[in-house]
């Protein structure tokens, strides 16, 4: 089924510069800052005072949570290094104004550094009564992430189609998508994957066969074991830095997601893969695109989204 709005979170990977100069701040300090920059706010901020990094819950319900981002090492002793984890947000909410209040808070106390290491995540889930999605819309997602890689890929800015920590699920090296795709997609190769996928009976499997570790595009680790967050994650953002830039991310996943649900593709057999070397690809991604803005209008998002897709790798 289609939903009319979702539950999303975001995890913004970042780097910045601190205005106040505080020699003896530790990243513990800095992190309970920006917390108090945003409590100042009437914000919900915790920070994570943990001496050491460790794995921390995808998904947090109520407050932004400031912690470490194990993918990020400070380069210069000026600037500080973390992720910050959104609470719980609709899409039917005043999500704009709750991420001005949060991009104002960061700029009162910290200057964002560009920085090409920098990615930024979208967790998505449904608004049904589980909050999770069904195990036939799992595969819808799974196996539209496999027939439009390619075009996912190609709206990625430079710095993300070449970064480790969120590679085509089809190049993740022992997972059972790329085994299966060593020869390269093609339509035959899709038809084998959709035969496959809907021989999947459980997320475990569904998991297994996607990805061999959380480091892909469209990671579906966070739909197995117990006290799982049940989300879809998109983990192919360019580096968010200010509203607009999170809000574009945030759409299109959403908006993927909400198109994989409508058309359900690993039911039929009316699909076509996108490939960069096709004469008629500009065309293709057209079409596709202009599909992703309708998917996003549909929940009131597409404003979001540039009419052009190229303009996703810009920012």
């Amino acid at each position: 089924m289609t939903y009319s709005y979702y539950n999303f979170g975001i995890e913004i990977e970042t780097v910045v510069r601190p205005y106040a100069r505080r020699p003896n701040f530790t990243r513990q300090d800095w992190y309970k800052h920006l917390a108090q920059k945003l409590e100042n706010r009437n914000v919900p901020a915790a920070p994570d005072l943990s001496l050491r990094y460790s794995a921390h819950p995808e998904y947090y319900s109520s407050k932004w949570f400031i912690t470490k981002d194990g993918s990020l090492q400070g380069a210069h002793e000026d600037f500080v290094c973390m992720e910050i984890v959104s609470p719980v947000l609709q899409t039917n909410g005043k999500i704009t104004s709750v991420l001005a209040e949060f991009w104002e808070a960061m700029s009162v106390g910290f200057e964002v550094q560009q920085e090409k290491t920098c990615g930024g995540h979208v967790h998505v889930t449904p608004t049904n009564a589980q909050k999770r999605f069904s195990m036939a819309e799992l595969k819808s997602v799974a196996f539209a992430a496999v027939v439009f890689e390619d075009a996912v890929h190609s709206i990625l800015p430079f710095t993300r189609r070449q970064n480790r920590y969120c590679v085509m699920n089809s190049k993740s090296g022992g997972g059972g998508l790329s085994q299966a795709c060593e020869g390269g997609i093609s339509m035959s190769l899709l038809r084998t994957v959709r035969q496959r996928l809907n021989n999947i009976s459980t997320p475990e499997a569904l998991y297994s066969f996607m990805q061999a570790n959380r480091y892909v595009l469209w990671n579906f680790k966070n739909i197995v074991g117990e006290g799982c967050s049940n989300t879809l994650e998109f983990r192919g953002g360019s580096q968010f830095r200010n509203t607009a830039t999170t809000m574009k991310w945030v759409a299109f996943v959403i908006a993927f997601i909400g198109l994989a649900l409508k058309e359900k593709l690993v039911e039929g057999t009316d699909f076509t893969h996108i490939s960069p070397t096709a004469p008629d690809f500009d065309a293709q991604m057209r079409t596709w695109w202009n599909k992703i803005r309708q998917s996003a209008l549909r929940v009131k998002l597409r404003r979001f989204l540039p009419e052009d897709w190229r303009q996703m790798r810009v920012g």
